[in-house]
């Protein structure tokens, strides 16, 4: 019996959590899961508050939220078009290539729109913004309609089956960490080390998906 409560941004929400909780579900078919969509900000306070039990965040400056954070894997951003856009052609697709582009962005409060608009100003990039989305699963059905390009969390590639969308690396590379966050000040219990145990299990898998990137490498 007992629960587990977890925060998470929302792309790990509409992926990889999903299947986390299924197989945490066939083990522990008594425990009660609760999964909250919550931004950065939100997800840091639930920590420091002890109203979830662990955390799924990009980021690694959770120190003065009362946090142990540990690092799971590296991401490397993606740039997604429609399959008849222009840039679909490319291997990779080069920043320079992105001046002047339609985008379709997450909200201006997002971590990765913050960390793309920052990378934009500073080589020059001008784009045109056609419409913001709060989760990426919003994002990428726009640009399956043809909307404009995106910069995504590689996880997203998870929602693109069946889309006319089409993922291609960039040049230069957009990183960062996927970071696990738990209370400094409250053990985890028996079952939500076990619903960590399962979020290992999945990433390993998102790894030799070639979607993530080992720490290691």
């Amino acid at each position: 019996m007992g629960s587990v409560v977890v925060a998470a941004q929302p792309i790990f929400c509409d992926t990889f959590l999903l299947d986390v909780i299924k197989r945490f579900k066939q083990i522990h078919p008594n425990v009660g899961v609760r999964v909250i969509d919550a931004g950065l900000q939100e997800l840091l306070k639930m920590i420091d508050n002890n109203t979830c039990d662990v955390a799924l965040g990009i980021t690694l400056e959770a120190d003065t939220y009362g946090a142990t954070v540990s690092s799971l894997a590296r991401c490397s951003a993606r740039c997604i078009m429609h399959r008849m856009h222009s840039l679909a052609s490319q291997d990779v697709v080069a920043l320079t290539s992105l001046q002047n582009q339609t985008f379709v962005e997450l909200m201006a409060d997002s971590p990765l729109r913050a960390r793309v608009d920052y990378i934009m100003q500073t080589v020059g990039i001008k784009r045109h913004i056609a419409a913001e989305m709060r989760h990426m699963r919003g994002v990428c059905a726009l640009v399956d309609r043809g909307l404009g390009v995106a910069v995504i969390d590689p996880i997203a590639e998870l929602l693109l089956q069946g889309t006319a969308v089409v993922s291609k690396p960039m040049e230069p590379t957009i990183e960062w960490e996927i970071a696990l966050l738990k209370s400094k000040h409250k053990p985890l219990s028996n079952v939500a080390e076990s619903f960590c145990q399962e979020i290992y299990a999945e990433i390993d898998s998102l790894h030799q998906m070639g979607i993530l990137i080992s720490l290691n490498n």
